[in-house]
């Protein structure tokens, strides 16, 4: 009798708990799509990691240059608020006072659509009380369609908030240095608490602290990344990690922001206190009613981060002095090399001679003759 050969493995004897595996046990080579979905190897992005290295670098940048330039802290900062201004807040500025300047070019345009608008709507009979606000919505969609197709949108004149990060960058790595109190960035992404010991070290080089140096110092500069802050200040605040005790920097700070927000000419300072001419028809749009508003409680919290901001230490004030001031220089040059024409064409009143009478040279000349 011949042996049998078996066509198949001998399979294993199956347990008794068969009916309690789960699917993936009994199919190994299959994967469900949940199951896939919710690996714990799968890593999501997450903005306070990308954050917090992103002012880490900076704060490194900045220590850097104060150790290979050698200049006192009282130089560097300021040296430092106007690089990140000219880097990256002057773009914008510059693209925006361009806008400001083509749109200059379309005043006469829309100087002579606002005649025409005002007397269609009085011909077409709208009752006095719905005329100015008809007059307006015209006028804005008048003003959309022009500039929209010219490229020179309302929307396009924020385009500045782009440059606020990075300012905010560099002052939260000004704050970190002087060891003020954390600031917009670190209580969005990082948290109320810092580690303090991570900014103890430069690198990974410790920095030495010189006893005498310690001993004058108070508790809250001990974990500073550099000590020589509370040293290398000028004139009255020779310590960039204190508050300045004649508060003459925070209110400079308020008055110089204050200066940046006010109209430089007679009539911007009328239209913002809402005084118009009453011999001219000034026709407001929502939008320009929305700047008004906004430039009025720019002025407002202007005037109070000085007194808000008093016990803050010296080198917060002294970034944000160095941005307002550097912000006032580079409006100035623009409007001396770029300057936008003002010149408002006056409308004419009355009617105009049909004959064109000779000047008074001329009938000199005829006299003579």
């Amino acid at each position: 009798m011949n042996l049998i050969h078996w066509t198949h493995t001998i399979r294993a004897p199956t347990p008794f708990g068969l009916v309690s595996r789960t699917r993936t046990q009994l199919y190994p080579n299959r994967v469900s799509p949940y199951h896939f979905r919710h690996q714990p190897s799968v890593r999501s992005f997450h903005l306070a990691p990308t954050a917090a290295t992103v002012i880490q670098t900076a704060q490194d940048t900045l220590l850097a240059i104060h150790s290979l330039t050698h200049t006192p802290w009282f130089l560097t900062i300021p040296l430092a608020a106007v690089g990140v201004s000219l880097a990256f807040r002057l773009p914008f500025n510059v693209y925006i006072h361009k806008i400001n300047q083509r749109r200059a070019r379309f005043t006469p345009v829309l100087m002579g659509w606002t005649a025409r608008i005002s007397r269609d709507v009085k011909r077409e009979g709208i009752p006095s009380s719905r005329e100015s606000k008809e007059l307006l919505a015209r006028h804005k969609k008048l003003a959309s369609r022009i500039y929209r197709t010219v490229g020179l949108q309302d929307w396009k004149l924020y385009s500045s908030v782009l440059g606020l990060p990075f300012w905010l960058i560099g002052i939260e790595s000004v704050r970190r240095i002087c060891g003020g109190p954390r600031g917009i960035i670190g209580q969005l992404f990082l948290g109320r608490t810092e580690d303090v010991a991570a900014s103890n070290t430069q690198g990974n080089v410790e920095i030495p602290v010189d006893p005498s140096v310690t001993a004058t110092t108070a508790e809250h500069v001990k974990n500073l990344p550099d000590l020589s802050i509370t040293l290398e200040g000028c004139l009255w605040f020779p310590d960039l990690s204190a508050p300045d005790p004649y508060h003459i920097l925070p209110f400079a700070l308020s008055a110089l922001l204050v200066w940046n927000m006010l109209p430089k000419s007679k009539a911007g300072l009328q239209q913002l206190a809402g005084l118009n001419p009453g011999d001219k028809v000034v026709v407001e749009t929502p939008a320009m009613m929305r700047q008004r508003r906004l430039r009025r409680v720019l002025i407002v919290l202007s005037a109070l981060i000085g007194p808000m901001t008093a016990d803050l230490p010296a080198a917060l004030h002294l970034y944000w002095l160095s941005t307002s001031a550097t912000h006032t220089v580079t409006s100035k040059a623009l409007s001396k090399f770029m300057p936008i024409d003002t010149n408002i064409v006056q409308r004419c009143v009355g009617y105009e001679a049909d004959v064109i009478r000779p000047k008074r040279i001329e009938k000199a000349v005829k006299a003579t003759n």
